[in-house]
């Protein structure tokens, strides 16, 4: 099994646990050669969510054509990363998707997961 795919079953594995919106975090970071990368960090938690309970943060990098939709309401996140590497597009290796409000969408080239 490939990194890629390792990767995105860890993720899966986790998700089921942690289907709520609890923040996010968009930045761009300036390189010194004068590109931009930008990051974007979704936490999720558990419904109902008390202070110190557990939740996931996923950070994603160089993230391209971030699509943003409704993220003011409380439902339940259906994110799908698929592993897209073999498009051979430039920095891109996944595409991420919030399936089922269209909260969120974008392409990266990488991402990591942990538990907080």
């Amino acid at each position: 099994m490939g990194k890629s795919v390792e990767l995105i079953s860890a993720f899966s594995l986790v998700h089921h646990q942690f289907r709520y919106l609890h923040s996010y975090h968009y930045v761009r970071n300036f390189r010194e050669d004068g590109g931009i990368e930008q990051n974007f960090k979704i936490t999720l938690c558990d419904y109902p969510y008390y202070e110190d309970d557990p939740k996931l943060e996923v950070t994603f990098f160089s993230v391209s054509d971030l699509k943003i939709g409704d993220i003011g309401s409380l439902f339940c996140l259906y994110i799908e990363i698929s592993d897209i590497s073999n498009y051979q597009l430039e920095a891109i290796n996944y595409r991420v998707k919030e399936e089922e409000e269209e909260t969120f969408a974008f392409d990266c080239k990488s991402f990591e997961i942990k538990v907080i």
